[in-house]
């Protein structure tokens, strides 16, 4: 095996503009080049802002990801594609687009279960690979005139998104926290790194189309009183919140930035661009308008681009080069206005479904009774930090408004239970708790409930997100200290874990549990 160096022509996907200096690698008889990277190469400068975005995302954003599932999905992207271009081209080139559509795949997948820290973690690994190599082989498979038509990861997640549902595997959530130095550098990465990648190759009208397009169609949205539940937030998003989170939204503004931007899938001209950027908000903003659930909302905004793609020749169609001439910016100048009261009215009927308030706002049937509790009977909390990352982030009068609500809903609790009266248990408790509650009521299984007393002096509340649920909204874990006496038996030391639901302006008990 010998390595010679000789000045090459590439032939493959744009990875290199111009003559290189290519290393050949000889196996017995053959001589096969080898192609790396030029340093020209506008998917280097993505690559780096995307690398940049995983470090950030590794080290203060504290991503539910992990190196090795990164690595799985890179590695799946780059091995198929050095065997394919390897087989049609007998080169072996360094696979750069491939990495760019792993490092898609990672930068937005994510698997339930996996915690921030646990570096190695190989959970859904092979949900990585498989949706990484159904992106990166859509780009060989789906083509019309040489040119695939899907942007590669793009595709793929929709795909892996609509299929396996938000129980497996769930988008990179639209808040990323509370703005904070690690927000703020994270922002300017990406519009920094955006607008330098784009600008470049004069793709930045088509992001700026976009964002104008979306902002007005979510903006009819909001002011209709859309919400949606989203696992970082308690209560609905709703309103002018859910605009300004998602014109804020860093996955948002990745997306406009570095997807829908993708060279290999925008149409020819510059009209044809502007309208394909448009377009991708108008589809994006009409399938998120019925939609109730962040899941849906993301899968929704990622599907936009996907259907825009597959319709490209229609919008080189009705835009061409010509699209320019007087003529036709008379026509878009009486056109654009028809246009916008069309889609506001579209996105209003879409999104009757999504109004608030809904079922999502929930109130308790009954009536609270009223208890006096006894001094002392209310614990101190503190608030823990991964309850602080939750938007709004509980304040002391959070706390204190969670600690009086579970004191009293232990009390009431065992009152309904003694005195044999479930319809009053749905002002305290919710849930399969609830559920069960009544279930037992009358029978020996209630009897440890009815007559347990609890003394609560302190404890810390955390973030609380439901196992089997991943996208439901988030509850609290209050971990308390005191004691509790059972029946006649002296009073014991008490530690133990309560988990509470915000349900309209009270904090229902769903669930206690040891603590561990």
């Amino acid at each position: 095996m010998t390595i010679t160096t000789r000045t090459l022509e590439p032939a493959t996907d744009g990875l290199a503009n111009g003559p290189t200096d290519a290393c050949h690698l000889r196996l017995g008889s053959r001589s096969y080049p080898l192609l790396g990277p030029s340093l020209k190469d506008p998917r280097l400068h993505l690559a780096a802002v995307i690398i940049s975005l995983q470090i950030l995302g590794q080290t203060v954003l504290r991503f539910d990801l992990s190196i090795a599932q990164i690595l799985v999905s890179l590695s799946t992207c780059a091995l198929l594609e050095l065997s394919i271009v390897f087989w049609q081209k007998r080169v072996i080139a360094w696979p750069g687009s491939a990495l760019l559509t792993g490092n898609g795949v990672a930068f937005i997948l994510r698997v339930p279960g996996t915690q921030h820290g646990d570096w190695w973690s190989l959970r859904g690994a092979q949900l990585y690979a498989v949706i990484a190599a159904v992106s990166l082989l859509s780009k060989y498979a789906i083509r019309v005139n040489s040119r695939h038509v899907f942007n590669p990861s793009n595709v793929g997640l929709v795909l892996g998104f609509l299929i396996l549902g938000s129980s497996t595997v769930d988008p990179q959530d639209l808040w990323w926290g509370p703005l904070s130095p690690a927000i703020a550098l994270t922002l300017a990465v990406i519009a920094a790194g955006g607008v330098l990648v784009t600008r470049r190759q004069g793709l930045l009208p088509i992001a700026i189309s976009f964002l104008i397009t979306f902002a007005f169609g979510i903006g009819v949205l909001a002011a209709s009183n859309h919400a949606v539940s989203a696992r970082w937030h308690v209560g609905p998003v709703s309103g002018w919140s859910f605009w300004w989170v998602l014109l804020s939204s860093p996955e948002v503004l990745v997306f406009l930035l570095f997807m829908i931007t993708d060279p290999k899938t925008i149409p020819a001209g510059r009209a044809a661009r502007v309208a394909h950027g448009a377009s991708v908000a108008v589809a994006a903003t009409l399938f998120l308008a019925p939609q109730t659930t962040e899941f849906a909302t993301k899968v929704a905004i990622l599907a936009g681009l996907m259907v825009v793609c597959l319709a490209r020749p229609l919008v080189e169609r009705a835009f061409p080069e010509s699209a320019g001439s007087v003529t036709a910016r008379r026509r878009r100048l009486v056109g654009i206005p028809a246009g916008c009261a069309i889609f506001a009215m579209a996105i209003l009927a879409l999104g009757t479904l999504s109004r608030h308030p809904s079922a999502q706002v929930p109130t308790a049937l009954t009536v609270r009774p009223h208890v006096s509790l006894p001094k002392g009977s209310v614990p101190e909390l503190s608030i823990g930090a991964s309850a602080r990352r939750i938007e709004p982030a509980p304040d002391a009068a959070t706390a204190r408004r969670i600690a009086r609500d579970l004191a009293e809903d232990l009390v009431i609790e065992a009152r309904a239970i003694t005195e044999g009266a479930p319809e009053t248990l749905a002002s305290v408790v919710t849930g399969d708790r609830l559920e069960s509650t009544r279930s037992a009521i009358g029978t020996v299984e209630a009897e440890p409930l009815a007559t347990t007393r609890y003394q609560l002096a302190r404890g810390n509340i955390e973030l609380y997100l439901d196992p089997s649920n991943p996208q439901a909204p988030p509850s609290f874990a209050v971990e308390v200290h005191g004691t509790v006496q059972r029946a006649s038996a002296p009073a014991q030391p008490f530690r133990g874990i309560f988990v509470l639901v915000q349900v309209g302006d009270r904090f229902l008990l769903a669930d206690a549990q040891p603590a561990r």
